[in-house]
């Protein structure tokens, strides 16, 4: 990445931001905070668009488009407006329905008959009394009982003659039970049609996210022009550009006259990273998309290494060949299904590998959709993969493997420089630990010589990180161990998997197995998640020193030119 500064006359600010978002190839930062009545109009239509898209999205049915819109900011300020007033008389259907399970036990009445009885000099009012209330009316009042409710009844009492009726009245609604459901009902008619005009515009959808689509570029123009820094009548621009395109950004600032400054970025900026892989690395993209992470500018970039043990991962914890065919099945469905709408199809061929992955992990060891029910009759083709020590031990020294990568990739980064012993230190005590664990956990005999490459890798943590002793060693050569032990959760999720297989396959009822099997599935999905990440984000990251402290790189550019 470059930095670049560019200072354009404040009248040619809008043409220069014409000709950068046309370059589309410079991430913007602002110097100030965006503001403006511009900016605050182009987000509030903006955000009105996209509700209105997001609503249509929702109720998507297979209808055709109806191309483009004719004015598509007042399709959405109208479907805006039909969810406002939907919003509404959805809560008033709710206030009257809890009227209507109020007064509904009083039969039907009609407010307006106790306002008649008022005008003609009467006191009318409903009441709950009691028993002990009915015994003691006074004279001049009359009670009429409703309902009975146990020990209480639903009365209507009148009083004549300048009487006060005694005892408490509930306060009337305005409208009575029989009123309140015809008003119910045109509100839920009311409802109906609306959602029914909302729903006549969902051929629309396609062109309204195009109008979106246009809209957001406008607020990013905006925002772009609010945070440039104004020195007179002169505007400053900051940025950064990828270095081999930084040349089509001079050009453009030689053409139109501005000034600009192109330079490497200093050490405090926060520089966006741009990663450009081989096209076979670009499948893991999902996966760091859907985790939200990304290497800082200045953090090596291990995707090739992430892509290699997370497809050996995924296969060793799903570890079944049944389960990796069925998903690959489904998702093979949905994609032939909807494969005019998908641009990007790096996911699907993402978890079409991560399915070849288990569905080659099941056929080593012999696993279709459970184990104890083939046995005898397919065979693993690697029967050394089912006994528990190989497969402990094989899941040790995946992480040997996994953790030494780190530390020699280290070691090449640093070379010549003499720090890059420590990292040949830590490599020596990752092999250390690995025989540590076959004598630990699986019992095998620990050979001696392994004392003296302890002592030496230790030695040169101790001498080669500029003689600046760490207080916390000790427990950092410790978690080394900890750290080649934690692959053993290959084997005990994997295990597990195939132990809730076998388990749905012995019982006699199709439906529950069924349903346990596709429980299984699922809680596979979550452990590639949890485990299979962890070990390349958590154990391998933490290794190579990388935080994932990465901003993306966002540059300005035309609608058209959005991916």
């Amino acid at each position: 990445m470059k930095k670049v500064h560019l200072v354009v006359l404040e009248k040619d600010r809008t043409v220069a931001l014409e000709i950068l978002r046309g370059l589309g190839v410079v991430h913007v930062e602002p110097l100030k905070e965006p503001v403006g009545s511009a900016l605050d109009d182009a987000r509030h239509e903006a955000r009105v668009v996209a509700e209105a898209a997001a609503i249509l999205s929702s109720r998507k049915k297979a209808q055709a488009s109806c191309g483009d819109l004719p004015d598509g900011k007042a399709l959405a300020r109208e479907i805006d407006h039909c969810m406002h007033e939907i919003h509404a008389l959805k809560e008033e259907v709710v206030r009257l329905e809890a009227l209507i399970t109020r007064w509904a036990a009083w039969g039907d009445f009609s407010p307006s008959d106790l306002t008649v009885l008022h005008s003609r000099g009467l006191e009318a009012g409903l009441c709950e009394l009691t028993d002990a209330d009915l015994k003691e009316v006074p004279e001049g009042v009359t009670v009429e009982v409703l309902s009975r409710e146990g020990a209480r009844s639903r009365s209507l009492v009148i009083a004549a003659g300048g009487v006060q009726i005694p005892w408490a009245c509930l306060d009337i609604p305005d409208q009575g039970p029989e009123e309140m459901r015809r008003v119910r009902e045109e509100k839920l008619c009311r409802i109906g049609e609306l959602e029914k005009k909302i729903d006549a515009q969902v051929p629309y959808l396609p062109a309204l996210q195009k109008v979106l689509a246009v809209l957001e570029g406008e607020v990013a123009f905006h925002e772009v022009a609010g945070g440039m820094s104004a020195e007179g009548p002169l505007l400053v621009l900051r940025g950064f550009v990828p270095a081999p395109e930084s040349s089509r950004v001079r050009e453009a600032a030689q053409k139109q006259g501005w000034a600009i400054l192109l330079e490497d970025p200093a050490e405090a900026d926060a520089v966006p990273t741009l990663l450009k892989n081989p096209a076979w690395i670009e499948f893991l993209r999902p996966v760091l998309n859907i985790l939200s992470i990304l290497p800082g500018y200045r953090e090596v970039d291990i995707s090739p290494v992430f892509f290699i043990f997370f497809v050996i991962f995924v296969g060793m914890l799903i570890g079944d060949a049944g389960y990796g065919a069925v998903v690959a099945l489904i998702f093979g469905g949905v994609h032939i299904a909807s494969a005019s709408r998908i641009k990007d199809h790096a996911f699907f061929i993402l978890v079409y590998l991560l399915c070849g992955a288990a569905i080659l992990w099941g056929v080593l060891t012999g696993v279709y959709f459970g184990q104890a029910w083939v046995t005898g009759t397919l065979k693993p083709l690697v029967p050394w993969l089912n006994d528990t020590k190989n497969i402990q031990e094989l899941c040790f020294l995946i992480g040997a493997v996994h953790l030494s990568i780190a530390h020699l990739w280290r070691i090449a980064l640093k070379w010549p420089s003499l720090d890059c012993l420590v990292d040949v230190g830590w490599l020596l005590i990752v092999w250390v630990m690995f025989f540590a664990a076959r004598f630990y956990i699986l019992g095998y005999p620990l050979a001696s010589p392994l004392i003296y490459v302890l002592v030496a890798g230790v030695a040169l943590l101790l001498f080669f990180p500029k003689f600046k002793v760490d207080p916390l060693l000790p427990l950092q050569v410790i978690n080394m161990f900890t750290d080649v032990v934690s692959y053993i959760r290959l084997f005990a999720v994997g295990l597990a998997t195939v132990a809730v297989a076998d388990a749905a396959n012995s019982m006699g009822n199709i439906p529950a197995a069924v349903i346990l099997h596709a429980l299984n599935i699922s809680l596979c999905g979550l452990a590639i998640m949890v485990h299979g990440v962890r070990l390349n984000v958590l154990e391998f990251s933490s290794h190579m020193g990388l935080e994932w402290s990465g901003r993306t790189y966002q540059p300005f550019k035309d609608v058209e030119k959005v991916s």
